[in-house]
């Protein structure tokens, strides 16, 4: 993979795509290239270059954990510390619950903590101590362990606990520990920094063409709403990982970067990635070991993926709401060529006829802020998704079987299916819960 061909496989799938613009790494056996094309302001007509930065979304998740990983190595931590030891001052609505929540169930998004709070709490470095006053009271949508459930609240109070223990703002920790050490030189969460061609806007669809969308609050950094980068920063760091996986490192021990993308819990119900580790996606596409992170923010849409065996990493990011085209058309050039296998793997099949007694999917589904209604019509099933941290105008879209208990549907503009899961059966066969956007939500009525 030499400069050329990556540049030329961009620039197709930016075109193909219709993106405003995308900027692409591959880390291959310790070598970095790096591509660019496009805007990374489409209105003012700004070029996206090689250095220019994104906003990398939950891919952070993979930078806080790190940064527990280290608190771990040095004794501070262990993966079986305990909620209210990590964050003393949260108060939930189930006391016995959080002592049974260990660091590890965050890591691996077991900890059942019920809600995706995005709140405001200003831009000073006191934000993570006044999100966790916002969290008083917040509830659990299952028992801690017990299957996966992505949560965004459970990685913003580990930033706080990373304050607590460093003695330091969450920004100011990332900044020392992480962002010099590893010399990721376009990193920022401060995205104030950053001057006029230094940062990619987030782009949504206008009926003019483009507008730029709103930052997210600061108060959601550790969980993914304002690290930004470039793609060779990202590949950088999937170097570290590798580098410290193999013989270790002094920021990070071999034993806790292989804990990090080791499988610490399956996600069934996905049809992008296999399992958890602790803070790494497990991919493992056409029988190769891949890990890595997704993260969309504000506009943007960011990619990592690490083949370990063959020394391989690839970024992608793109800030425009259609990424899907151009994120299948890079990974398939890129990832996939160069590993020899389908990448990203065919979708399932869908069914020729709907599973037996359909009615006992039939139900309201809920969770703090969200609801999944599922309702029965006369060729089959619809869904409808909504609440307050949703789409006010909740739309209704078929579902279409792919298992006993999964179906996918096409939400109204998305360029990619949304799988959803029922599960946990009473004793009439009716499911507790569903699993809709990697999250659980559980069963409330029929």
């Amino acid at each position: 993979m030499r400069p050329e061909p990556l540049q030329e496989i961009l620039e197709e799938a930016v075109a193909v795509a219709g993106a405003p613009g995308a900027a692409a790494a591959v880390l291959d056996d310790g070598e970095i290239i790096s591509a660019a094309a496009g805007f990374a302001d489409a209105i003012a007509r700004v070029p996206v270059t090689t250095k220019t930065a994104f906003q990398v979304g939950s891919i952070t998740k993979a930078f806080t954990a790190t940064l527990a990983m280290q608190l771990v190595d040095q004794g501070a931590l262990t993966l079986e510390t305990a909620l209210p030891d990590l964050v003393p001052e949260l108060r939930t609505a189930c006391p016995a619950w959080s002592a049974r929540v260990r660091l590890r169930d965050i890591l691996r998004h077991a900890a059942g903590i019920d809600g995706d709070l995005i709140v405001d709490t200003g831009e000073d470095d006191d934000y993570l101590e006044k999100f966790v006053s916002r969290c008083e009271g917040i509830g659990f949508i299952h028992r801690p362990g017990a299957f996966f459930s992505y949560c965004n609240v459970g990685y913003i109070l580990l930033g706080r606990a990373i304050e607590i223990l460093r003695g330091g703002s969450f920004d100011t920790v990332l900044q020392a520990r992480v962002i010099e050490p590893f010399g990721l030189r376009t990193m920022q969460t401060r995205l104030d920094r950053y001057g006029a061609e230094g940062l990619a806007k987030g782009h949504s669809r206008a009926e003019a063409g483009w507008k730029i969308v709103d930052l997210w609050p600061r108060s959601n950094t550790p969980s993914g709403s304002r690290l930004a980068a470039s793609p060779s920063d990202l590949v950088a760091f999937a170097r570290f990982h590798l580098e410290a996986a193999d013989r270790g490192s002094p920021l990070l021990s071999r034993a806790a970067a292989r804990a990090m993308r080791r499988r610490a819990v399956a996600t069934p119900f996905s049809l992008r990635n296999r399992a958890w580790g602790l803070g790494w996606m497990r991919f493992d596409w056409g029988g190769k070991e891949i890990f890595g992170h997704d993260g969309g923010v504000a506009g943007t849409s960011s990619f990592l993926r690490i083949a370990p065996k063959a020394k391989f990493a690839l970024a992608l990011c793109v800030n425009g709401p259609d990424y899907a085209v151009l994120y299948e058309h890079v990974m398939r050039r890129v990832l996939g060529n160069r590993l020899r296998i389908e990448a990203p793997p065919a979708r399932p099949k869908p069914l020729h006829s709907l599973p037996a007694d359909v009615t006992k999917f039939v139900g309201r589904y809920e969770r703090l802020g969200l609801f999944v209604e599922v309702t029965q019509v006369a060729d089959g099933l619809m869904v409808r998704n909504g609440g307050d941290f949703g789409d006010p105008t909740a739309p209704t879209t078929p579902l279409t079987p792919i298992g006993p208990t999964m179906f996918i549907t096409r939400l109204p503009g998305a360029s990619s299916d949304i799988p959803l899961a029922l599960f946990e059966p009473d004793e009439e066969g009716r499911p507790n819960y569903a699993h809709f956007f990697d999250r659980a939500y559980r069963r409330v009525g029929s």
